[in-house]
C-alpha cells in the first residue's frame, strides 16, 4: 500500500476528483496501475501525444474507486494542504517502497559521467518537507530548494546517492555510480600527475634557459668592465707619456695600495659564474634567493 500511495502523493494531483500520474515512461504508469490492483482500486492507463513525444496518464477517477482508494489511504480528499500520512507506513520496508515509488513518480538522477545529482521535484511544499524528513532520517543528507517553482529535494554526494539507491533496491545502478566514480576518481589522479610532471618539465627547461642567460649577462659584463679598465689603462699611460700636468707616472705607495685594494666586478662574480657553469654542466637546478 505505501507504494501505491506515493503514487498519489507525488502524482499531478489528489483529491476527492480522484489521483492523476503522468509520466514519459510506460513501464512507470503500467506498474502503477497494479499496485493500485493489488489494493484492490483500479486504474487506467492511456496515452497522450505531445510535440515532445508520448505522455502516459495513470488515472484513477471513477467515484467508486476514489471512494475506496480515499478510505484505504486515510484522506478525504478535501484537505487544504496535502500532506503524508504516517499511519501508512507499517514497516521499514514501507518507508523503502514509498520512498522508491516517489522516485519513479517525480525523481531523475544525472549521467554519473558527468556530475553526481540526484533529485524529487513537487509542487507540493509540505510533502517536500516531510520527503526530505525522511530521507534525512536515514542520513541520506538532502537538501531543499524552490526551482522555477518546483521544490527540490537534492543529493550531491556520490556515496549517498549510492546508499540512496540501494535503500530503494536499485543495487546494481549504486554498483555502476561506484564503478564510474572509482574510474573518475582514478582518471582525475592520473591528470593530476601528468600535469604535475609536465609542470616540473617546464619548470626545468625554464630553469635551464633562466641559468643560461644569466651566464650570458654575467659574462658580458665582465667583458665590459675589463675594455673599460683596459680602456683607462691606455688613456693613462697617453697622459703619462705626454707628460700633461696633474699625471704622475711614479705613482707613490699609498695610490699602489689602493689599486690593489679594488675589488673589481670581475673578481666579485668569479665565484658565482664558476658555480653557475657547474650546474649547468652537470644539469643540477640552482636556487635563487632565500627558500
Amino acid at each position: 500500500m505505501a507504494a501505491a500511495y506515493a503514487v498519489a502523493c507525488f502524482g499531478k494531483y489528489f483529491d476527492d476528483r480522484g489521483v492523476v500520474l503522468q509520466t514519459e515512461n510506460e513501464g512507470v504508469a503500467h506498474f502503477a496501475q497494479k499496485l493500485y490492483r493489488r489494493c484492490g482500486v483500479q486504474g487506467t492507463v492511456i496515452s497522450k501525444e505531445r510535440p515532445t513525444g508520448p505522455v502516459y496518464e495513470f488515472s484513477v477517477k471513477d467515484p467508486d474507486e476514489v471512494a475506496k482508494m480515499l478510505a484505504l489511504f486515510g484522506h478525504t480528499g478535501k484537505e487544504p494542504t496535502l500532506r503524508i500520512r504516517p499511519e501508512n507506513f507499517k514497516c521499514q520496508n514501507c518507508m523503502q517502497a514509498f520512498i522508491a515509488t516517489a522516485f519513479l513518480c517525480c525523481g531523475t538522477m544525472t549521467d554519473p559521467e558527468k556530475s553526481y545529482n540526484l533529485e524529487f521535484l513537487s509542487t507540493r511544499h509540505y510533502l517536500s518537507q516531510q520527503l526530505e524528513a525522511m530521507l534525512a532520517e536515514h542520513n541520506f543528507h538532502p537538501h531543499r530548494a524552490l526551482r522555477k517553482g518546483a521544490n527540490t529535494i537534492y543529493i550531491k554526494a556520490a556515496d549517498h546517492i549510492e546508499d540512496l539507491l540501494t535503500f530503494m533496491g536499485a543495487g546494481g545502478a549504486a554498483m555502476r555510480i561506484m564503478d564510474q566514480r572509482m574510474y573518475n576518481e582514478m582518471r582525475n589522479k592520473t591528470n593530476r600527475l601528468s600535469n604535475c610532471e609536465t609542470a616540473n618539465i617546464s619548470k626545468s627547461v625554464n630553469a635551464a634557459v633562466q641559468v643560461q642567460l644569466a651566464i650570458e649577462k654575467l659574462q658580458a659584463a665582465v667583458d665590459r668592465e675589463k675594455d673599460m679598465i683596459e680602456q683607462g689603462k691606455r688613456r693613462e699611460r697617453e697622459r703619462e707619456l705626454k707628460g700633461y700636468p696633474g699625471s704622475n707616472p711614479w705613482p707613490d705607495e699609498e695610490e699602489e695600495k689602493k689599486a690593489l685594494e679594488h675589488v673589481t666586478f670581475s673578481m666579485r662574480v668569479y665565484p658565482l659564474l664558476e658555480m653557475l657553469r657547474a650546474a649547468q654542466k652537470k644539469g643540477k637546478k640552482v636556487m635563487w634567493g632565500v627558500p
